[in-house]
């Protein structure tokens, strides 16, 4: 249905966005359907859409809900690659992907890491590495 959003944005001749894909990518991030998301995300510079902090953010939770803690992972360095400045919302949902499937050294390593990217750890950070 949210594929169908973007459909009917094409008829109207509404260009769709970063709003209206990060609003997409979102819905598929509480609905755990991490491919949809990575698959929507990867649609967005053939849009001209850039995709942003929120869509990078929802498709790792996507990613996490599911249990995919590699890909969450991958894509903390995809944020790089895309010169989008991840925050600690990124690390903590790709550490919290980890301990999801029992993976806590990697959520560990990821928190020691914060700081070396100009993140300060929040108490969600320790909370998620120590779960």
């Amino acid at each position: 249905q949210a594929e169908s959003l973007v459909s009917y944005m094409g008829l109207l001749q509404v260009a769709p966005d970063e709003i209206s894909y990060g609003y997409l990518i979102t819905v598929y991030s509480r609905l755990a359907w991490w491919q949809m998301a990575l698959d929507l995300l990867r649609t967005m510079p053939r849009a001209n859409a850039v995709p942003n902090l929120v869509c990078f953010n929802s498709a790792i939770t996507a990613c996490e809900k599911s249990g995919r803690w590699q890909l969450a992972v991958s894509m903390l360095s995809d944020l790089s690659a895309e010169q989008v400045e991840l925050d600690q919302i990124s690390c903590n949902a790709a550490s919290s992907a980890c301990q999801r499937v029992a993976k806590w050294p990697v959520s560990l390593s990821l928190l020691t890491l914060m700081p070396t990217m100009r993140l300060v750890p929040t108490e969600i950070s320790f909370g998620t590495s120590i779960s």
